[in-house]
């Protein structure tokens, strides 16, 4: 898939051409991420499933219709680029990562690492209300490759959708609470909105990428592109930024009275920077704990400081992920129309 500006001779889409050859052919505008290719069919994840469809090699096109070969269970471990976790051979055998046996789960945590219960929900993005009694997610409710932003109210244990287009992620609360500020992407590109956390109106408030108010409104911390560190600047103006992160880092929370900024190194670790909101002084980076966070960068936030010090989790499951294997695929060819 080329990831490509306005400029570019080649759009976003999937390309196929010769080693002989710097010729692109442009196979499918409407493919996202990594294919594989067995028995003559070209492999891909659509809608959260597995399909296939008919490739002519020659022509470098597609031909017939789509094959379903798993519905609504692909796991994408790459919102940035797309990458889903499959492969095929041409045997018509097909492995892949299921998200219903490997779904993350939300787990509460101490300042020592040391857990204290879990939500489950599949979600992506975790930022708790000011009040401590909401989380805002970006949640796969559908299990169909679409992310909405919803509410998920801790005492009563019941989630509410506040978004409908199905793009939205990076959930974070503005300082009083009544609203969310979140990034929805559009053509590849992604901006940052505003709604009110009962799901009233919606307005732009500009592009950006992991953007994190302080308590008190009067700072921004965000991720700097490509994730080569946290950086806080003062808001609303825009004087130069200070850096927080000694190396790359995403992911950036504060602690509920500013005085502490909190992020997520390349390892997985959670790192902790104290942080004076009179002076913009920032101290030097120590490590809390090792996670086992579900993905560092480029992921929305996984994570999020309740106002008693607790730390919520996006984690992957304990031990190593499980493949799903499925044999026989080559008999859906046969029984498929062509």
């Amino acid at each position: 898939m080329n990831r490509t500006g306005p400029g570019e001779s080649l759009r976003n889409g999937i390309y196929a051409g010769s080693l002989n050859s710097t010729d692109a052919h442009l196979v499918s505008s409407e493919i996202d991420g990594n294919v594989g290719f067995a028995g003559g069919y070209m492999f891909f994840v659509a809608e959260g499933g597995l399909k296939a469809q008919p490739f002519d090699s020659e022509r470098l096109q597609l031909t017939g219709q789509p094959v379903p070969i798993v519905q609504h269970e692909l796991a994408s471990w790459d919102r940035v680029f797309f990458h889903h976790g499959f492969s095929v051979s041409d045997d018509g055998t097909a492995v892949f990562q299921s998200r219903i046996d490997f779904a993350p789960e939300l787990v509460w945590t101490d300042a020592s690492g040391i857990e204290h219960g879990q939500i489950r929900g599949g979600y992506w993005g975790t930022a708790i209300s000011p009040c401590g009694r909401f989380v805002a997610v970006s949640s796969e409710e559908s299990n169909d490759g679409k992310q909405y932003i919803c509410i998920h109210d801790f005492e009563r244990g019941v989630t509410t959708r506040i978004t409908d287009g199905g793009r939205e992620w990076h959930p974070s609360w503005t300082p009083a609470g009544d609203k969310i500020i979140y990034d929805l992407t559009a053509g590849y590109t992604s901006c940052t909105y505003e709604i009110s956390a009962d799901g009233s109106g919606s307005i732009m408030v500009g592009p950006g990428i992991e953007a994190q108010f302080s308590p008190d409104g009067k700072w921004l911390a965000f991720t700097e592109p490509g994730g080569s560190g946290i950086a806080v600047r003062p808001f609303p103006a825009l004087r130069p930024p200070i850096k927080i992160s000694a190396g790359p880092a995403a992911q950036s929370r504060w602690s509920r009275d500013g005085t502490q900024l909190f992020y997520m190194a390349p390892d997985k670790r959670l790192m902790a920077v104290s942080f004076d909101p009179r002076s913009g002084r920032a101290g030097p980076p120590h490590a809390l704990f090792q996670t086992r966070i579900v993905r560092v960068s480029m992921a929305s936030h996984q994570y999020d400081v309740a106002p008693d010090g607790r730390f919520l989790i996006n984690s992957l499951p304990a031990g190593s992920p499980p493949l799903t294997l499925l044999a026989g695929c080559n008999s859906l060819f046969k029984e498929s129309p062509k």
